[in-house]
């Protein structure tokens, strides 16, 4: 309490004493020089039969995503009950059976220009089904390009069968039932009254025009039968085939189905947070190490079967990466800015922040650069009229600073930005014709080493006469 009270007087002396500053005219936000460039956002609705968009790619001068259709309709049927939860039964003393009726909707591969134009379905892609009768389904848990402009899926596959009590058949006992990609069901399941729970992950290849050139059962590859044998990620691995890790391993797959290398994690890694590609369309992973506490960037050496570490590290607060290309190997999002990452150099740049460019960094699916250095991006959004899913093709235009349209800019700066606030934001900028609002999280200036770092990167700028018009003090030392 002691040391919360102090920082609160901490805090309260470089806020009046950034105030004169301000007021003087001199070191003010005022006088921070305006940027070279700005990225001027420009949405458009995406109309089609999709709801929603997820797992983007880039291939072939096309950009490649996931949504859901509609494929007609399911009807189930169940007991209707009487106020006191009493089964209601007819004449014959039978149940009286209620219907239900609600739309059917399944994953379909859809592509459009990297410009927005031409968005089509793309072939004829359908989930794995599963056995008939069986509970469960398989949904779609990665997706990503290689170079050559083949497309992957990999499907999670999880489903059980039988009427026995769960838990009868588990782990290595499992009988594994016949599961078929090329048609609708087996019909050659397990017995009705023999419970059995099967999950597996496939990688399926697809041509550009969706057509499926191979199914991968990655449990042939699970040799010490391991019960949780489960994918976390995957990237194409240059021409050679897909870069998938699965546990504390890496697995190198070709396109075909055979294995090219099988990579442990080695001493020092706790675990794989992402697989990335770098600039020459390698795979490389950032890891978990010492104790969770960095995230290193490792090389995959195919010829070898080894990491190789770049001797770069990460602090805990990179999230969302993403495949970015242009003058950088990938980018992520830190608090609420996006960043390019250079593996050559090791350094990484502040491209921009998503809720001042009135981009909501949360809702995207994919982001994609182009030559002439717009970005463009791809989000969902429900809608606030309570009509469903809208999907938006955003355009971030790189407009020089002095030719965006001028409006009078409050600050606010603030340690992580909530949903709800931000969202209010989001709102009043894009509304606003005079006047807008421009956020400074400092919680990207935060570090393994010091979680409070942005904090005092806040006061040492409010010291120097640098003060927000807004602060959000939600996670700050300040009682209110």
């Amino acid at each position: 309490m002691k040391m919360k009270k102090t920082c609160c007087l901490v805090l309260a002396l470089v806020l009046a004493l950034g105030l004169l500053s301000a007021c003087g005219g001199e070191g003010g936000p005022t006088n921070t020089p305006a940027p070279e460039f700005a990225y001027v956002a420009k949405y458009t609705e995406l109309e089609g039969e999709f709801e929603g968009m997820n797992n983007a790619c880039f291939a072939g001068g096309r950009i490649y995503f996931m949504s859901s259709v509609q494929d007609g309709e399911i009807t189930e049927s169940y007991v209707s009950y009487d106020e006191n939860g009493n089964p209601i039964l007819d004449e014959n003393g039978e149940p009286v059976m209620e219907e239900y009726t609600y739309p059917n909707y399944v994953t379909a591969l859809f592509s459009m220009n990297a410009d927005g134009s031409d968005l089509k379905r793309v072939g004829s892609y359908a989930p794995t089904a599963i056995p008939e009768g069986a509970q469960g389904g398989s949904w779609v848990s990665a997706f990503t390009a290689a170079p050559d402009g083949r497309l992957i899926v990999a499907e999670n596959v999880s489903y059980s069968t039988g009427s026995g009590e769960p838990g009868a058949a588990t782990g290595s006992d499992l009988e594994v039932a016949p599961l078929s990609v090329d048609v609708p069901v087996t019909s050659d399941a397990p017995d009705v009254g023999e419970f059995t729970y099967v999950e597996k992950y496939l990688l399926r290849v697809f041509d550009q025009q969706g057509n499926e050139t191979a199914s991968i059962d990655l449990s042939q590859f699970n040799e010490n039968e391991e019960e949780y044998f489960y994918m976390s990620g995957m990237v194409a691995d240059g021409d050679r085939g897909i870069c998938v890790s699965v546990g504390n391993e890496l697995l190198g797959i070709s396109f075909e189905g055979e294995l090219l290398y099988r990579i442990p994690a080695g001493e020092g890694i706790d675990g794989f947070m992402s697989l990335v590609n770098l600039s020459d369309g390698s795979a490389a992973v950032l890891a978990y190490a010492n104790d969770y506490s960095e995230i290193k960037l490792l090389s995959v050496d195919a010829e070898t079967g080894k990491l190789v570490d770049n001797e770069v590290g990460f602090d805990r607060s990179v999230y969302r990466v993403y495949p970015f290309g242009g003058d950088y190997d990938f980018g992520y999002n830190k608090g609420e800015s996006f960043f390019g990452f250079d593996a050559d150099t090791g350094k990484e740049t502040k491209l921009l922040t998503w809720i001042n460019c009135d981009v909501d960094g949360n809702n995207l699916s994919g982001v994609f650069p182009q030559e002439n250095g717009d970005i463009v991006c791809l989000s969902s959004e429900y809608s606030s009229s309570g009509d469903g899913t809208i999907t938006y093709f955003i355009t971030l235009k790189k407009t020089p600073y002095d030719q965006v349209p001028q409006k009078t800019t409050l600050s606010l700066a603030c340690v992580y930005l909530g949903y709800d606030i931000k969202n209010q934001i989001l709102d009043f900028n894009r509304k606003s014709s005079d006047y807008r609002i421009e956020v400074r999280d400092y919680s990207e200036f935060n570090t393994e080493d010091d979680y409070s770092a942005g904090y005092t990167k806040l006061i040492t700028e409010i010291g120097s006469g640098a003060v927000p018009d807004i602060m959000l003090t939600d996670g700050l030392p300040i009682e209110t």
